[in-house]
């Protein structure tokens, strides 16, 4: 039951996000702000193994988080940026609330925001 309501908010959310902020690529609604310039860098790195939506897959250690990306150590150890966009709807689902809080609504709502806006996650 809990799960059945957190989706009624989220959906709920999504429909009224839709209605104010327009339209984004592929005529998809827009439900989400993409701000830059909020990075929050973790406590401690999370190892994680991200598909990106060029067909990559990277096993990475995410070490800061932000609104609009993600910053990981490549296994040279050299700082990399990517969008929450370059990786696939799968590998987001998979990362984001690990690397949010779980717990709260906004990271769903966001979550949903980013996955409203991408090609292929529809399902």
């Amino acid at each position: 039951m809990r799960g059945a309501r957190c989706l009624a908010v989220l959906a709920a959310g999504l429909a009224v996000a839709s209605l104010a902020w327009g339209h984004g690529p592929h005529d998809r609604p827009m439900v989400w702000a993409q701000v830059a310039g909020d990075m929050r860098e973790l406590d401690e790195p999370v190892a994680l193994r991200l598909a990106f939506a060029d067909g990559s897959r990277r096993a990475v250690r995410v070490v800061a988080v932000g609104r609009a990306e993600l910053v990981y150590l490549d296994r040279g150890g050299d700082r990399v940026q990517a969008r929450w966009t370059d990786l696939t709807p799968a590998s987001l689902v998979s990362a984001f609330p690990k690397l949010k809080d779980a717990a709260a609504v906004t990271t769903w709502l966001e979550l949903g925001g980013w996955l409203s806006t991408m090609e292929g996650a529809q399902r």
